[in-house]
């Protein structure tokens, strides 16, 4: 099940109404949000890394 509520928040913070959402396809409102992160400078944060592979490396004190 998809919640709806999350797509029309996004939305409204980008200036659209959920009329304009409900016209979107998901594809569209993806590509959408894709170009306001990169407009706006929102980097998406690095993927965690295992503790274990930090001890591999060598990286202590995590």
């Amino acid at each position: 099940m998809t919640r709806w509520s999350g797509y029309y928040a996004a939305g409204a913070a980008m200036g659209f109404s959920p009329r304009q959402i409900d016209e979107m396809s998901l594809w569209e409102f993806g590509a959408v949000i894709d170009g306001y992160k990169r407009a706006n400078g929102v980097e998406e944060a690095p993927p965690t890394m295992a503790d274990d592979r930090l001890s591999e490396l060598g990286i202590v004190g995590f």
